[in-house]
């Protein structure tokens, strides 16, 4: 009983030796066992290092983005327009708000100037009239400059010009009453020794709605109301000895309401907000009598 054990424990033995032996050849006492290393962490590693080449590649590509192509919007930096060196300065008459009233009807505006003050006018029968200040402008070049954070790339002009103080305000009348078209109303004027800022309130195209009133009868009237958050003017100055331009955009909440009479005819209606190159404001009007 006690040789069998024996037997038994060194057949054990002799088995483990074997197994051994197959799985290292070679010389006993050469070359040890060799337990392989688990792999998963030098996969996490080579994961987290593409991860990163791959998201700074994208961060450089997206900030690049306005450098190489021209696009409108950006998600990380975009180019702006800012003013360089002053060229010229100038003091012009400046509109804060311009009226024209229909042939036969009447206008009133309201400008807010700010949030606490405000103007109004009224204005008659084919008449347009304007509030005037005498205001400062500063011309400088204009510089595109590589902004941070997104927004939309700007095409800058040549010239930047500048609005600045002002104090002085002035009516001043720019058509007579009896007009049936606003097509001949001044883009310039002077007045008390001073000249003005290239202004845009004339009629050009008729692209707003028609009011036709030759069918009413009646003490009816018809009206129209509209609102503008901007005026945008040019301001001249001389530039290498030539009488050159600089545009720039006021923004001013202003409030329009216009009358029509009944059984006059139809005024055809340009809205001065309406379209790309649009000057801002309210309404102009050309007028043709029932047949």
């Amino acid at each position: 009983m006690g040789s069998q054990a024996i037997y038994t424990k060194l057949y054990i033995l002799n088995a483990r030796s074997e197994s051994v032996e197959e799985s290292a050849p070679g010389p006993a006492g050469s070359a040890p066992i060799t337990i392989p290393r688990p792999k998963h962490r030098l996969f996490r590693l080579r994961t987290i290092l593409i991860g990163l080449l791959v998201a700074g590649a994208l961060t450089t590509a997206f900030a690049a983005l306005p450098l190489v192509v021209s696009v409108s919007w950006s998600p990380l930096d975009h180019f702006e327009c800012r003013p360089g060196t002053v060229l010229a300065q100038e003091r012009l008459l400046t509109p804060l708000l311009m009226l024209n009233a229909p042939y036969g009807g009447t206008a009133s505006g309201t400008v807010h100037e700010s949030a606490t003050t405000s103007w109004s006018t009224t204005v008659h029968n084919g008449s347009a009239a304007a509030l005037f200040v005498l205001r400062n402008w500063s011309v400088a070049r204009s510089l595109q400059v590589l902004a941070p954070g997104p927004g939309t790339n700007a095409e800058c002009p040549e010239f930047l010009a500048i609005p600045g103080f002002y104090n002085e305000y002035l009516g001043i009348d720019l058509l007579l009453a009896n007009s049936t078209s606003d097509v001949a109303e001044p883009t310039a004027l002077s007045h008390s020794g001073y000249g003005s800022v290239l202004f845009h309130n004339g009629f050009v195209s008729g692209d707003g709605i028609t009011m036709a009133t030759c069918s009413w009868s009646g003490l009816r009237h018809g009206y129209l109301r509209t609102t503008s958050s901007r005026i945008t003017v040019e301001v001249p100055f001389v530039w290498d000895r030539t009488t050159v331009t600089a545009r720039a955009t006021l923004e001013y909440l202003a409030n329009y309401s216009y009358e029509f009479p009944a059984g006059a005819g139809t005024w055809s209606v340009d809205d001065l907000n309406l379209g790309t190159n649009a000057p801002g404001g309210g309404y102009a009007f050309t007028f043709t009598s029932c047949p």
